[in-house]
């Protein structure tokens, strides 16, 4: 707050409560991850949906947990919070899964590979598993698998 040049009360006062500020903050970062998959399902590149798997999977966007997607670092969380909360959540689910549906129908080699919720649970989950280890390798194995099942690629490791 200091460095910012705010007190903690001019700060708080923003927010009905600490849930409206944890809510209000959620919103946002959901909201910054929607719009980063909506500009590259827009970008009109041939198989979008391998451009949102390669963004997504990746292993600096494992190790950037605080700036990472909000799904995969808060989910556990969002799941034990208020209703309201976990609306907004739901509201960020299906913006992504309608992102993917349509990546899903601008790839028709891959359209018919993927339920579109199916992919994105892949694509959290994958993320999330990839940060529960230790093991380096095990991480990258978890990210690779699925970049592999979801693009119809070869992990790097078989392609030799």
């Amino acid at each position: 707050m200091r460095a910012a040049g705010l007190t903690h009360g001019g700060f708080y006062k923003q927010f009905s409560s600490k849930d409206d500020l944890i809510a209000q903050a959620c919103d946002r970062a959901l909201e910054n991850g929607a719009d980063k998959w909506t500009r590259v399902a827009a970008s009109g590149r041939p198989d979008v949906l391998a451009d949102l798997v390669h963004m997504y999977l990746t292993r600096s966007h494992r190790d950037r947990v605080a700036d990472g997607c909000p799904l995969a670092a808060l989910g556990p969380d969002v799941a034990r919070r208020v209703p309201g909360l976990r609306q907004r959540f739901e509201q960020g689910i299906r913006c992504h899964a309608d992102t993917l549906e349509r990546a899903m129908a601008a790839s028709p080699a891959r359209a018919q590979a993927h339920d579109p919720l199916a992919a994105l649970s892949m694509m959290v989950g994958a993320l999330l598993l990839s940060r529960m280890v230790e093991d380096e390798d095990l991480s990258g194995q978890i990210l690779d698998s699925a970049i592999a099942s979801l693009t119809g690629a070869l992990p790097p490791q078989s392609a030799t």
